[in-house]
């Protein structure tokens, strides 16, 4: 069995993709197909003959789509860690970047373990320039080598680590605020509460320091991504979070001036919290697995 490398010029859409992988597919001895929209390229592995590459060529020009093979010895492969992927809309993201650096003919990007491996032309791929790339679209990247990778998951163990200790202290936080909330969410029902716990001013400082540390991972990924141009989950939360809690801060502040001009006296810190501390659960199960995956991935390789 060989792998072959072919150029596809012509696809436009996930629908062209399909097409040429059925059609190269059809072909006899073609054991698998893994065609990249963005980087114009088709990966077969099929059994080793003469006529394989013509009959793979014939078949995509049968798609209606321009093919040519690509030459191994001519090609570089390099491997980048990409920090900052939450995720599959940033790895199309960093793939759609990458793809458009001169000399790139294949890009292929690992959320799981936070890695792109970019395949190039000798001479003309320039690993500085994919790096450059990435990070003009908003995450952190630099080449790594095999003995750099036990270093990458050990940096990923930490995270995890630190995700865990930033959800434990906002959901410490959060419960306190939640039972404050109470006698202004259903009026009547707070009188247990102790005064203190309520008093929107010590609701306010709790708030804000679950926003400004456990949750301060959100504003930094998030003007990353913004003073690039784009958007992503960070900036959703951010702005989301920021809504309800900096409105409830000004109420806080300023109620008789903010009624007076008609807006309601309601306080949302709860809601803020809430998501804050349920959205660093959900990324730490998700570097959790990452790490695991990660993990089986290089035990396999």
């Amino acid at each position: 069995v060989s792998k072959m490398i072919f150029s596809v010029k012509g696809m436009t859409c996930a629908s062209c993709v399909n097409r040429v992988e059925k059609m190269i597919s059809k072909v006899e001895g073609v054991r698998s197909v893994n065609v990249n929209l963005a980087a114009n390229q088709a990966q077969v592995e099929a059994d080793e003959t003469i006529e394989m590459s013509e009959a793979i060529i014939k078949a995509i020009e049968k798609a209606g789509y321009d093919a040519k093979p690509i030459d191994n010895d001519d090609q570089r492969k390099v491997l980048f860690s990409v920090k900052g992927m939450t995720c599959a809309s940033c790895v199309t993201r960093v793939e759609k970047a990458i793809a458009k650096v001169e000399g790139v003919q294949s890009v292929n990007v690992n959320l799981a373990a936070n890695q792109a491996q970019v395949e190039g032309e000798k001479g003309i791929l320039d690993p500085e320039a994919v790096i450059k790339r990435i990070e003009k679209i908003g995450y952190e990247a630099s080449i790594i080598n095999e003995d750099e990778q036990r270093e990458e998951s050990d940096e990923q163990m930490v995270e995890t680590r630190k995700l865990f200790k930033d959800f434990t202290v906002a959901a410490v936080l959060t419960t306190v605020v939640l039972v404050g909330s109470i006698p202004h969410m259903m009026h009547g029902w707070g009188a247990w509460v102790p005064t203190f716990l309520s008093n929107p001013l010590f609701l306010l400082v709790l708030t804000s320091y679950i926003q400004l540390v456990p949750g301060w991972r959100f504003y930094k990924n998030s003007y990353k991504v913004l003073r690039n141009g784009s958007a992503d989950m960070n900036v959703l939360v951010a702005m989301g979070t920021s809504a309800a809690w900096l409105y409830s801060g000004a109420m806080t502040l300023f109620p008789d001036q903010l009624t007076a001009m008609g807006f309601p006296y309601q306080l949302y810190y709860d809601v803020t919290t809430v998501i804050t501390t349920l959205i660093l659960l959900g990324r730490y199960f998700e570097a959790k697995a990452k790490g695991q995956t990660s993990t089986a991935i290089k035990k396999l390789m």
